[in-house]
């Protein structure tokens, strides 16, 4: 197999996983399907991201055998790419964080007409009921490196969270501010994976 074929064969694959679990996170948000847990989208992300930051790495020069001594370890991976390939990497986290202000900036537009509604205009007024503007909402995206740690600490543990069944409470991050109900790590994993799946060659 060529060096240029396994290249494409991750990234090719990674981006598989990413349309499938984007697929799966639709599909639960509209009650098409009911899961019980939700870590067959993790694992659908977790093994998305781990397979296109092998393709980055094989495309900046190192081996396949190079590549797979990282195993599972998405924090490793992640932090080599972001040394190595830091305009890719740094652009994917620029693009996850306009994803969320896009995302948020459009809801609160939409939940701050219910205010103006009812004659509540004044910006200081609306601040005291959430409706916060651009500055206040920039200041507290989320960022893709704690998701990446986040994922990495439960894709690796002991043969994987997302793999079998274990009996823990896991706090998950979400966004529930005007109306929405996103979860963090769902979605910055899914622009992160789309980003780098359309850059990497």
């Amino acid at each position: 197999m060529s060096k240029n074929t396994d290249i494409y064969g991750f990234i090719t694959l990674g981006e598989s996983y990413a349309k499938s679990a984007e697929k799966l996170i639709s599909a639960t948000e509209t009650n098409e399907i009911n899961l019980r847990h939700d870590a067959p989208i993790y694992y659908l992300l977790s093994h998305s991201l781990e397979l296109l930051l092998k393709g980055l790495l094989l495309s900046n020069g190192k081996s396949h055998e190079d590549v797979e001594k990282f195993g599972h370890h998405l924090k490793n991976l992640y932090d080599v790419a972001k040394c190595e390939q830091s305009e890719l990497i740094n652009g994917t986290e620029s693009h996850v964080k306009s994803k969320w202000r896009t995302n948020l900036q459009k809801s609160r537009d939409e939940h701050k007409q219910k205010f103006i509604a009812i004659g509540i205009t004044e910006p200081e007024d609306l601040s005291e009921w959430g409706v916060h503007e651009n500055s206040v909402i920039g200041s507290e995206l989320p960022v893709l490196p704690a998701q990446v740690d986040w994922l990495s600490a439960r894709h690796t543990y002991e043969g994987g969270l997302f793999r079998y069944h274990q009996t823990r409470y896991e706090s998950i991050p979400h966004i529930t501010a005007f109306g929405l109900n996103m979860n963090v790590v769902f979605y910055s994993t899914l622009w992160a994976c789309e980003y780098l799946g359309r850059n990497i060659i």
